[in-house]
């Protein structure tokens, strides 16, 4: 996974559903970067994106998928057994 993926992934999977805004300012992508990767996520079925309107107006939600939550454990676990092996 593309380590900005992989830090969306991170944010959606600590963060559950969160706004494309926070999204940008978390990562500090700009927007056709985030939604570039958001692109290519959701075409790989790891985050659903959907439209809703809220009190502020429309706001556009992501979040993981069981698919996109399996695939980030699985990259974490992999992650994390290599960190122990170098140290």
């Amino acid at each position: 996974m593309h380590p900005k993926r992989f830090m969306i992934a991170t944010l959606l999977y600590l963060g559950g559903t969160m706004e494309v805004g926070q999204l940008q300012r978390a990562t500090g992508m700009g927007w056709g970067e985030l939604d570039s990767h958001l692109r290519r996520m959701e075409a790989r079925g790891l985050v659903l994106r959907r439209k809703t309107l809220t009190l502020r107006g429309p706001r556009s939600l992501v979040r993981l998928t069981g698919e996109g939550r399996r695939a980030y454990e699985s990259l974490a676990s992999k992650l994390k057994k290599l960190l122990e092996d170098v140290g």
